[in-house]
């Protein structure tokens, strides 16, 4: 998935990734891909819009830090 994004404006990679791509990053244990991608304003920026929710992406980013606790 991550692939499918290098290099590509968010409205230009498919719906299904932009919306996705945090979970599967959280279930592969690819944190450091999920914080960089958490933290990358421009992708925040277009999940809110798609999602029309301020706070899109929070429950991913909780997820990731009770999964961190566990190790």
């Amino acid at each position: 998935m991550l692939a499918l994004c290098e290099g590509r404006p968010w409205h230009k990679v498919p719906r299904y990734i932009t919306v996705n791509l945090p979970r599967h990053l959280l279930g592969a244990g690819r944190m450091d891909a999920l914080v960089a991608l958490l933290t990358d304003p421009t992708w925040d920026r277009f999940l809110r819009q798609e999602s029309a929710d301020p706070l899109a992406a929070v429950a991913v980013a909780d997820a990731a830090i009770e999964r961190r606790g566990e190790r």
